[in-house]
Order: structure tokens, then C-alpha cells, then sequence
């Protein structure tokens, strides 16, 4: 993999990208590819490598537990002579 390094960057520049890095949970590394990625392709989350907890905090709020929950009786008999 291309290994990029950046030189004389303005000091407001660097903050702002540790602000923006520490909002997303990110390396200032994971960030600035991050927006380089999403800059050339549109989106920030594909083919970088994320932390399994970056990719939980990505997923879509889909409702609360209870939604998910099983029906409490959902067994039947069998009956196993013949």
C-alpha cells in the first residue's frame, strides 16, 4: 500500500482534523484517509479497514431490543412414539 506524507500543513488544519478524528473515533491516520477516500469515491466508510467498533457505531439505528425479542412460547410437543 502507497504510503503518503504531508508537509507544512497550517496548525488550524491539523486541529480541526483531530477534532474531526476524535468525533468519529478515528486515528488521525483512519481520518485522513477517510476523507481522502470519501473526497475521490463519495464515501468515507468503504474499503478502509475499520475497528469492529467503528463498524458497529456505522450501523443504522433499526429500533430497540424489544423489537427483536423471540415470542416466549414458541414450542410445540412431538411425540416420538409410533
Amino acid at each position: 500500500m502507497a504510503e503518503l506524507i504531508l508537509r507544512e500543513i497550517d496548525a488550524s488544519v491539523v486541529d480541526k482534523l483531530k477534532q474531526r478524528a476524535a468525533e468519529h473515533d478515528r486515528t488521525l491516520d483512519e481520518e485522513h484517509k477517510a476523507i481522502l477516500f470519501e473526497a475521490l469515491f463519495g464515501s468515507s466508510e468503504i474499503g478502509l479497514s475499520m475497528s469492529f467498533e467503528n463498524y458497529l457505531h456505522a450501523m443504522p439505528d433499526v429500533g430497540e431490543d424489544e423489537d427483536f425479542s423471540r415470542a416466549d412460547d414458541t414450542s410445540r410437543s412431538i411425540d416420538l412414539t409410533d
